[in-house]
């Protein structure tokens, strides 16, 4: 049966051979096509201030997690966005789609990490905007 098998495709290599071709060619045009994005992502380990008992450092609250939130709000806030926008030149339409496709701010749930993603077509411009947006968050939240 095997050998049948490889009788039947060794009389179809004429098709084979064209389909193969053109899987090739369309995926190298796809590829030519698509424009290049890179993800720089900045993470923030957030410790407690100053004023905090350092025996509870190691005893994180619920209550302490929930007010790093207050940094992913500033992190994600538009008028920060803007500002790296306009110190960057980046050009964009409605401020919201845009944030979107360029923009991700997350804090992993129970931990004191802020991750702030940032996507754009030059790698090295993804990665001084999330620096921007990672340094200014902190100073944000410093005044």
């Amino acid at each position: 049966m095997g050998v049948e098998y490889l009788r039947y495709l060794a009389s179809k290599w004429v098709f084979l051979a064209t389909a193969i071709a053109a899987a090739i060619v369309t995926s190298l045009l796809g590829s030519a096509i698509v424009t290049k994005q890179y993800t720089a992502t900045a993470t923030l380990l957030i410790e407690p201030g100053a004023g905090f008992d350092p025996r509870a450092a190691t005893a994180v609250s619920a209550i302490y997690l929930e007010s790093l939130k207050t940094y992913e709000e500033f992190a994600a806030s538009d008028s920060l966005f803007l500002r790296a926008c306009d110190k960057f030149h980046l050009e964009h339409g409605a401020i919201e789609s845009f944030k979107r496709k360029v923009l991700r701010v997350t804090k992993p749930r129970d931990t004191k990490l802020l991750q702030i993603s940032v996507t754009l077509p030059e790698a090295k411009s993804a990665q001084a905007m999330a620096e921007f947006l990672a340094t200014e968050t902190v100073a944000l939240n410093h005044s």
